[in-house]
């Protein structure tokens, strides 16, 4: 369970990352 959590929390950050980077590309990154 803490290991989803975890990786749930990093994929957020990653998005949002993306997001402040404008990149177009972050939905086909999924």
């Amino acid at each position: 369970m803490n290991d989803d959590n975890n990786f749930t929390k990093i994929a957020c950050l990653q998005i949002a990352t993306l997001r402040k980077w404008r990149v177009p590309d972050a939905r086909a990154a999924l």
